[in-house]
């Protein structure tokens, strides 16, 4: 992500950027490629890498290129988000950290549902306890944030040791006894507890930047940052790929597994690399943004990225129980995600021109008073 920003009068922050609903799109299309591999294959397969050739060079592509940077790009415009919604309150004459809080509380209650009925990995739970500390931060400058967020990446290396110690045991133990709704909780559970540790400081930091970007302006047109970014893609590919490319073949099984600090080193290696390359992801967006807008259509769906989300898990839960657990590889879903992600897009698309708002969007806004 960009580096410390200077507050500056913020331009156009209330106007719909599309710049930013095209990092949503990319984002859910990055997601959808992370997500599809836990929910087409059985148990901890998606952790594993795959013995044929060209299965386990897709898991080391996703990886390298995919795995805790698309899920940054999403967390950075949902703390520019943030800013807009304060504003909003602010102007409303509402409280900003009671609307918020209730908003954050009504995302709980759907990604809740969303990981017990449809994917066990869930990020909207995650987001919504995240989201919270939000309040207390919000006063902060765009800079402070800005160490805030690099403050993230210790505590990202501490929490990614954690796991690397623990998740043998973890992954591969037997599921609990029960009834299929009881599995299915318990399964959620664990799931989030490790998605907190694995992607929770990390994503915390990406809140904060993207709260400094809206203070900021970072997102209004010729910004003095967007610029400095988009000179730094070379070197954000320079570093991030090799370190990206280090952790994916330390912790995927490529190297002896008795190389025990080297591995420790490939897992470290993503707390810096991650946020690196999700920072050179968002350069590359904003520069074909400007180059080649996406057409409106495209753009509304954008808006309706929770429904977009969501509508993923299902499509993916109903392909796979129609077609099989585990009866596709790593290559081939690497192929299928992005049919998939784009059929979802495209569903909400429609959805937006006939509606506007995506269903879970207005419920959202319900549920929260907002």
């Amino acid at each position: 992500m960009p580096g410390p920003l200077r507050t500056t009068p913020a331009r156009n922050t209330s106007a719909r950027n599309t710049a930013v609903d095209t990092i949503r799109l990319v984002g859910l299309v990055g997601i959808c490629v992370v997500n599809l591999p836990f929910i087409a294959l059985p148990g901890a397969a998606g952790l594993v890498l795959p013995d044929a050739g060209l299965d386990r060079l897709a898991m080391l592509t996703v990886e390298t290129l995919f795995q805790a940077k698309f899920f940054l790009l999403f967390s950075f415009v949902f703390g520019w988000s943030f800013h807009l919604q304060d504003l909003a309150a602010r102007r409303a004459g509402a409280s900003p950290a009671r609307r918020h809080l209730r908003r954050m509380v009504a995302l709980a209650v759907i990604g809740c549902l969303h990981g017990i009925l449809v994917f066990p990995g869930d990020i909207l739970v995650i987001y919504a306890l995240l989201g919270c500390g939000l309040v207390a931060v919000r006063h902060l400058s765009a800079p402070a944030l800005a160490r805030l967020a690099l403050a993230m990446l210790p505590l990202a290396a501490l929490c990614l040791t954690v796991l690397w110690v623990s998740l043998p045991e973890a992954a591969f133990s037997q599921p609990p006894a029960g009834d299929a709704l009881s599995r299915r909780i318990d399964e959620w559970l664990s799931t989030l507890g490790f998605l907190l540790v694995f992607q929770g400081p990390l994503a915390f930091g990406a809140f904060c930047l993207g709260l400094a970007a809206g203070k900021s302006g970072f997102f209004a047109p010729d910004h003095p940052w967007q610029r400095r970014l988009d000179r730094a893609l070379p070197w954000l590919l320079a570093i991030g790929l090799p370190l990206n490319l280090f952790h994916a073949a330390a912790t995927g099984g490529v190297l002896p597994a008795e190389w025990a600090l080297t591995t420790l080193a490939g897992v470290w290696a993503l707390a810096p690399g991650a946020p690196i390359l999700a920072a050179a992801w968002l350069a590359l967006i904003l520069r074909l943004t400007r180059r080649r807008p996406l057409p409106e259509i495209l753009v509304a769906a954008g808006r309706n990225s929770l429904s977009i989300y969501v509508l993923q898990g299902v499509l993916g839960g109903v392909t796979f129980y129609l077609v099989g657990h585990g009866s596709v590889g790593q290559a081939r879903l690497l192929v299928v995600a992005l049919p998939l992600a784009g059929a979802a897009i495209l569903a909400l698309a429609a959805w937006a021109v006939v509606a506007g708002r995506g269903p879970l969007e207005r419920l959202l806004r319900r549920m929260s008073g907002a």
